[in-house]
């Protein structure tokens, strides 16, 4: 009987031990919107242009994992260029912006610093296509 008592209380133990280093391992930060690394000012620098300007980065709060850029590539602080954030990447999907006049699309990956975002998109306006480099650098 006494074996019996401790094999149950060593049964009770091992699945104790087990529930609190399977809860252990579980991500805190689930629920986290990573939108929010990316909301904020970014001064933009142009690698291959040499242009370099401020853009406003917004969190979309009608579309799950969307953010606005305002002033992509010098369009104008009423101009949005719409992104996808999945984990720290970023997708620039094919769009249409400036009175639907110049379509840009293209990607970007946030750096682990939380503070530089390096980008490569398309500038198409009908006439050129420029292919741009660009490094976006947290102001606020």
């Amino acid at each position: 009987m006494l074996m019996r008592m401790f094999k149950n209380k060593y049964t009770l133990f091992l699945l104790i031990f087990t529930f609190f280093i399977t809860t252990a391992c579980v991500n805190d930060n689930e629920d986290e919107d990573l939108r929010e690394y990316f909301a904020g000012t970014w001064k933009c620098k142009e690698i291959n242009t040499g242009f370099a300007y401020n853009v406003v980065i917004k969190i979309d709060s009608t579309t799950l994992n969307y953010i606005n850029i305002y002033n992509f590539h010098q369009f104008g602080n009423n101009e949005i260029v719409r992104a996808i954030v999945n984990d720290l990447a970023v997708d620039i999907p094919s769009q249409l912006t400036c009175n639907n006049s110049i379509n840009v699309r293209g990607s970007g990956l946030m750096q682990n610093n939380k503070t530089t975002i390096n980008f490569d998109y398309i500038v198409n306006d009908g006439n050129t296509i420029d292919t741009i480099n660009a490094v976006y650098t947290k102001i606020y």
